[in-house]
């Protein structure tokens, strides 16, 4: 009849992304609230709201109320340092991590936190040396891998990306399912689409086996991302759909509508965004009208598009509402209006890390930046540094497979 231990057990599910056994957990849990302190209620809503239901403006105020009452709590802070990176906060979170690492200076969960808040808030070479310093604490850490493979990444490192992923798969079977995640992302983000299977398919392989269905859903969008770029349409459709089935969880439902979006599948995307509006929570309403958007701007249906997106920005100010805005703006001739959202995403980059916040890979998203960026200075007059940026994105697709339209127009655009 330990609640908290049953609240522990909640959390270590859903780290793990098995949702199901996270909810018997917390129904335990919740009949046990009677039996706890007052700081120990706190701590475990906290968790429940966050990580559980996903209703962070809930979680903030059980977080604010118990790091008012007990300053000292380290684990509060940390907590609400969560919580306010969900809600798109990342200065603030940066703060209260920084706050709960000054009260516990040797948790490694604390610093790993801070390295992963200074990579969403663009520092990476902070973010590096916050993870080096977990890994030189306790080198069997394994989750410091992540922000220190991303971080490396997004510095320009490629190969020293690609090292440590090969240090991070062979720590554990999470390792191994977070690294080749991250692999087949690296692949991506170069627009070697091709090459990323080899690695999503050895981590598919390996979720199978480990029956690591969250895990599993991601590789599953991560294949279908890759196999709709190289004009394998109806593969993409079959993956999207299989991992929309697989997770029903945010960070899953959106990016697998999104193919669909981009594959044509209208109606498919549209019984996802209406999953996503039935969850009541402010972010999943946000992705829900962020699918309508899209589909939109697929149909050259701009006015439309851009009430859906703005609405969507209203809900959840995401680096994703940004990108797709500033995509409608140009497409319907307001290049400044355009510049301005695709600015935003520029001095956001951080947050493409893992965009989602769901502990992957998602740096892939962070090119067509530059190329749509570069579009939009070119349509504003700033031509030399249109062709500055075209020059960033083509540096970043110089292996690019062959075929990639974007690589093609970019080429033509910053030689004439």
């Amino acid at each position: 009849k330990l609640g908290r231990a049953w609240a522990g057990l909640a959390v270590a599910s859903m780290n793990m992304k098995r949702l199901a056994q996270a909810e018997e957990y917390y129904k335990t849990t919740l009949a046990l609230l009677d039996r706890m302190s007052e700081r120990e209620k706190y701590r475990t809503l906290g968790t429940y709201y966050s990580g559980f239901l996903h209703n962070y403006p809930q979680a903030l105020e059980a977080y604010r109320k118990l790091v008012f009452l007990f300053p000292g709590d380290g684990a509060g802070w940390n907590n609400l340092s969560i919580a306010q990176v969900f809600t798109l906060n990342i200065p603030e979170a940066l703060a209260a991590s920084r706050h709960a690492l000054e009260i516990n200076p040797r948790s490694l969960q604390y610093r790993l936190n801070f390295a992963l808040y200074s990579m969403y808030a663009g520092d990476f070479d902070g973010a590096v040396a916050e993870a080096q310093k977990t890994l030189t604490e306790n080198p069997s850490y394994e989750f410091a891998y992540l922000p220190l493979a991303l971080s490396t990444l997004g510095k320009g490192d490629i190969q020293g990306a690609r090292e440590i992923y090969g240090r991070f798969e062979k720590a554990s079977a999470y390792g191994f399912s977070i690294a080749k995640m991250g692999e087949a992302d690296l692949e991506m983000y170069l627009g070697r689409y091709r090459e990323a299977l080899e690695p999503l398919a050895a981590g598919i392989a390996a979720d199978t086996k480990e029956k690591s269905t969250g895990e599993l859903a991601l590789k599953y969008v991560g294949e279908a991302e890759a196999r709709l770029a190289l004009g394998q349409t109806a593969q993409a459709v079959a993956l999207a759909t299989k991992a929309a089935e697989l997770f029903k969880a945010d960070n899953v439902l959106l990016p697998a509508a999104r193919v669909l979006v981009q594959a044509g599948q209208e109606a498919k995307a549209r019984g996802i965004a209406d999953t996503l509006n039935l969850m009541l929570q402010t972010q999943t309403r946000s992705y829900a009208r962020l699918i309508s958007g899209e589909i939109a701007l697929n149909k050259k249906q701009i006015p439309q598009a851009v009430e859906a997106l703005q609405e969507a920005q209203k809900l959840h100010n995401s680096w994703l509402s940004h990108f797709l805005l500033g995509r409608t703006y140009f497409e319907g001739g307001h290049a400044a209006e355009a510049l301005a959202e695709f600015e935003i995403c520029r001095k956001r980059r951080g947050e493409t890390t893992d965009l989602l916040f769901a502990d992957t890979s998602t740096l892939r998203y962070l090119p067509p930046l530059y190329y749509w960026l570069a579009r939009a200075q070119e349509g504003t007059g700033m031509t030399k540094a249109a062709h500055e940026t075209y020059r960033e994105f083509l540096k970043l697709r110089t292996d690019a497979n062959a075929g990639d339209p974007l690589v093609a127009d970019a080429k033509r655009r910053s030689s004439s």
